[in-house]
């Protein structure tokens, strides 16, 4: 890296470093889309190197990905009092999540895994992960103690079900799931799950 390349790295460690690279992210994803996103682009925008990155992030897609990650920490755990609502409120915020991402996100990180099967695996891991079983537990045992639904324990399966039918959509390239398609995922098939599986 050359002298006028160094007067622009900030050294910076630890969180406030990784704040700075998913903000440059954000807005370089925002401003120029997936596909003309670079690594480059994002370490000079965050005033880092290309190198501290890649140490981390082996390309753009697991970047993403991790942005993805990081924003569903901040998805809030809804408690209305009933089953059919919380599971429609945290879809709906969760959906919203997504919506937020520029257009090309999503298609582009499915068509990243045509050269990276791999991606494809942390991509159903990521936008689907503990965190929201851990939520979609927590409705269920609430719901259970009200008699909406029966008693746990919940199955893996279970847990990850909402959100693997509509990450289905997603990841298929037919955008991101709309009102309806979220009521048809709660109405329609997981709350007579729930109500009947024994």
């Amino acid at each position: 890296m050359g002298a006028a390349a160094d007067a622009n790295v900030v050294r910076r460690r630890g969180t406030a470093l990784e704040d700075a690279i998913f903000a440059a992210a954000e807005s370089e994803l925002t401003e120029r889309g997936f596909t003309k996103t670079t690594v480059k682009g994002i370490a000079e925008r965050a005033g880092t190197g290309k190198a501290v990155l890649y140490r981390r992030w082996p390309n753009l897609s697991e970047l993403v990905l991790d942005l993805l990650r990081r924003r569903s920490l901040d998805l809030e755990v809804p408690d209305t009092g009933s089953v059919r609502d919380d599971l429609r409120e945290f879809l709906m915020q969760a959906c919203g999540l997504l919506a937020d991402l520029p257009p090309d996100a999503i298609p582009g990180l499915v068509a990243s895994t045509v050269q990276n099967p791999e991606l494809a695996r942390q991509i159903s891991e990521r936008i689907g992960s503990h965190r929201f079983e851990d939520v979609f537990r927590a409705i269920f045992e609430r719901g259970a103690e009200r008699g909406e639904v029966r008693p746990g324990p919940y199955s893996d399966r279970i847990l990850t079900l909402p959100m693997k039918l509509l990450r289905h959509d997603l990841v298929m390239g037919k955008g991101v799931p709309s009102h309806s398609d979220i009521d048809e995922v709660v109405d329609v098939i997981v709350m007579p799950l729930m109500r009947t599986a024994g």
